[in-house]
This record gives structure tokens, C-alpha cells and sequence, in this order.
């Protein structure tokens, strides 16, 4: 992120055209807004446990059980070392993008994990098969199944931490050397993709957080941890970005547990309470593309076509993929996408300095020619936004000096 950026900037306004049915930012301020999900997909309210519900207990201590009054999922001292989990059928999640917003509270405890919103592709664990006889014995095989879970862990080496030596080596999240922290990762039948960094919990036991999972697109995740109801006031750590595999495309069921491969001194008591899942990405974040252009070219007979991406941001990271495209325009730069008279392409990375390539130009046989307007646009990607673009119309001279 640049230093230029104000991490929990998310909202500005935005002016807009349509162009070829593509939303074309006429400025360079282009800050999403955000809203909280309404549960418009799904909303759980942990009400009752049938009929939706099914439980996996196990041989270690502890309980994992939903409903009761008020309605939760809860965890009373909860041990990892063995499945223990409660999950429920849902719809398919949309391929492309979506947001689960969740609260959870941790009360006590060991260097605790739990998996806070599982969606996974079938009802096995969302990580590992416990292949042992009995509590934390293993080997350990991972699940031949999907899935996508944000999660609470521990330890001195996040977001992958070592276990507790332990029962009683780290109760709180203030525990030196062994931090509790939230954190997110998808898993691709029986591979594990790379978690986002860690998002730490500040040093107090009993306070709610509201967990923002989402797919912001096919291949980018992200989660956000909030202290307050609104989701507006960020953990110092949020948001956190993560990989997502194009091929998890069947999420459909929902689970809420602890890890089978946890060390026995892992132990939680937590509640999660009022899931919203929504279609789409209720909450993009902050990508501002912007560019310089000249307002005259003469590629013909002078200096190529260059552009500078430089200036673009973005938060919690700047663009990880850019497009440039070019095509015929009036002078107000509305188009009508002709094929014949358009190029674009895109780039992995940061958007910089950039040089239209020469056989666009009609000198060597292409459509850009003199004495015609072309819309230049830059189109931007992070992980939590899909798709920003901003635009400059140029015009072509046919007389050198441009």
C-alpha cells in the first residue's frame, strides 16, 4: 500500500460513464463504497440445531453444539485433536463473488483454534481426516474437498503457527511470544493455498468482533476484523488479502469447529452468532487507477503513444494485474467498441510507464491514424476490488510537432 493511502479509507464519490457497457471512471477518485451485508443469500441465526444442523463429536473434551437461548454456535471448552464440528447444507455460493459477515467472542482458554466460517464443497472437515484411534492421534490426511474458512489461531509464528507446549502456556491473546490471531485461507481439494497474513486480537478476552470473509473475485479472498457493529473501525492488522483457486467453484455447505491436527492443549470457549452471506461484493476496497497521457500524439511521424500508470493506489494492496486499452472515440470519447479499431491487453503487476505498441499505428498498417480521437483507459485489480478503470480521450495529429 503507499504511503499516500489512509488504510481504512472505503468510501468516496465517484463519477461515471457507460461505454460499451463497461462502467468507465471519468476521475481518478474511484474508492468503493461499502455497506454491510443484509443476508440477502443466507442468514443463520443459530436459532435451532435440527433440522438443519448436524453434529461431529469426538473423544476429546469439549463441545461444539448450536442453538440454545439466545442462538448460537457455542464452544464450551473445546480441545482440537479430533473433529469437532456442527455444519449444515446451503446453496452454492456464486462462483465469482460473495460476502459472509459473522460475530464471534472468545471467552477463555488455550492457545485456541477454531474454524469461525467454513464453506466448503462437501460436509467433510474443512482441513484434515484424523486416520488414529483416539484424541490427537494421528497421521493426519488432508480432506479431498474445497473450501474457503476464516479462522482463529495461535502462536509464535503466524499465520502458520507451532502448537502450545502446554495446557496452560498461553491464555491470552497478550500470551508473549504466542499471539492469538485471525486469519483466512482457501484449500484446493487436498491443497493447501498460502493464508493471509495474521490479523491480531487485542490483549482482552470476552470482546465481540465481526469477521468479514469474502471473494472479492475468482481468485482473490480477503477478511476484515471489526471491533464495532457497523464494521467501520478496523483491528490495526485488517484487512488481510489471500489466494483463491479459480477451480473452487461448489461451496455448499457451512461449518463452524476445531481443527482435527490441533495440539490437545489447544482448547476455546467461544460463541459465533449472526451470519449474513450475500451475493456479490458488498464491501470493495479503496483502488484509485490514474494516469497522465498527453492530449496530442503524432505516432506517425513523431514520439510513440506514452502513457504513465504510476500515480494509481490501492488498498490493502496496490493492483496486482492492469489492462491498457485503445480504442476510436468521438471527442467526447464516446465509442462504439468496433473491434477493428480496438486493442487492449493486460499485465501482471504494478501499472507504470507504458508505450502503445508501434503496430497499432497507421503508418506500419494499424487503425490508430491521424486526425481521429482514441479513448485510453487503464483498468486496475486487487485483491479487494475486481475491476476500476479510468479514462483520457487523445487525439492524433497528422502535423509533427505533436
Amino acid at each position: 500500500m503507499k504511503s499516500s493511502e489512509k488504510r481504512w479509507l472505503l468510501i468516496a464519490v465517484t463519477t461515471t460513464l457507460s461505454i460499451w457497457g463497461v462502467t468507465i471512471l471519468a476521475a481518478s477518485k474511484s474508492h468503493a463504497q461499502c455497506t454491510t451485508c443484509n443476508g440477502s443469500f443466507l442468514t443463520e441465526k443459530y436459532t435451532t440445531a435440527l433440522p438443519n444442523w448436524t453434529s461431529v463429536t469426538s473423544t476429546c473434551a469439549g463441545a461444539v453444539t448450536v442453538g440454545g437461548f439466545p442462538g448460537r454456535v457455542r464452544f464450551t471448552n473445546a480441545q482440537s485433536g479430533r473433529s469437532k464440528r456442527v455444519w449444515r447444507n446451503i446453496p452454492t455460493l456464486n462462483y465469482d463473488d460473495w460476502t459472509a459477515e459473522a460475530e464471534v467472542r472468545v471467552t477463555g482458554n488455550n492457545a485456541p483454534a477454531m474454524d469461525i466460517i467454513a464453506f466448503t464443497s462437501g460436509n467433510l472437515d474443512p482441513w484434515y481426516n484424523a486416520i488414529g484411534p483416539g484424541c490427537g492421534s494421528g497421521p493426519y490426511t488432508p480432506t479431498n474437498q474445497d473450501g474457503i474458512v476464516a479462522y482463529l489461531s495461535s502462536g509464535p509464528a503466524p499465520p502458520t503457527p507451532s502448537n502450545p507446549t502446554s495446557a496452560a502456556c498461553c491464555p491470552s491473546p497478550a500470551t508473549l511470544g504466542y499471539p492469538w490471531f485471525f486469519a483466512a485461507r482457501a484449500k484446493q481439494g487436498t491443497t493447501f493455498l498460502p493464508p493471509s497474513s495474521p490479523i491480531m486480537l487485542p490483549p482482552l478476552l470476552g470482546i465481540t468482533y465481526y469477521v468479514r470473509l469474502q471473494r472479492t473475485w475468482h481468485s482473490q479472498g480477503m477478511i476484515s476484523v471489526f471491533d464495532d457493529a457497523a464494521m467501520t473501525k478496523h483491528l490495526p492488522d485488517s484487512p488481510q488479502c489471500f489466494e483463491i483457486s479459480p477451480t473452487i467453484t461448489t461451496l455448499n455447505v457451512l461449518q463452524h469447529g476445531v481443527p482435527p491436527q490441533g495440539s490437545l492443549f489447544r482448547v476455546v470457549s467461544a460463541t459465533i452468532d449472526n451470519l449474513r452471506v450475500c451475493s456479490g461484493n458488498t464491501c470493495p476496497l479503496t483502488l484509485t487507477p490514474s494516469f497522465t497521457a498527453d492530449p496530442d500524439y503524432c505516432p506517425d511521424t513523431g514520439p510513440p503513444i506514452t502513457v504513465n500508470g504510476s500515480a494509481t493506489t490501492g488498498m490493502p494492496s496496490d493492483e496486482i494485474n492492469h489492462e491498457w486499452l485503445i480504442t476510436e472515440c468521438d471527442a467526447s470519447g464516446k465509442t462504439t467498441f468496433n473491434p477493428a479499431t480496438t486493442w487492449s491487453q493486460w499485465y501482471p503487476g504494478l501499472a507504470g510507464p507504458y508505450a502503445f505498441p508501434a503496430n497499432l499505428y497507421g503508418v506500419n498498417g494499424g487503425f490508430i491514424k491521424c486526425g481521429k480521437y482514441y479513448l485510453v483507459r487503464l483498468g486496475v485489480q486487487n485483491c479487494g476490488n475486481r475491476f476500476v478503470s479510468t479514462s483520457h480521450v487523445i487525439r492524433i495529429k497528422c502535423n509533427y510537432p505533436c
